[in-house]
């Protein structure tokens, strides 16, 4: 979001309510935000968040 400083408060907001498990495009009316582009520029994940929702995503898939 070039030119537009971002609000701690949001982003703060976006990403608590991301990594509940909240739909995006839940956040983004929560947030009211015309386009879902505006509210990823908003949500920072830690990068041990994004790690332990892949392994809980490949620990529910079928083996093979």
């Amino acid at each position: 979001m070039p030119g537009k400083l971002q609000d701690p408060g949001e982003i703060t907001f976006g990403t608590a309510l991301a990594e509940a498990g909240v739909d995006l495009a839940v956040i983004q009316a929560l947030m009211g935000h015309e386009h879902v582009d505006a509210v990823a520029a908003y949500v920072h994940l830690a990068p041990t968040h994004v790690r332990a929702e892949f392994d809980a995503a490949r620990a529910r898939q079928p083996t093979r």
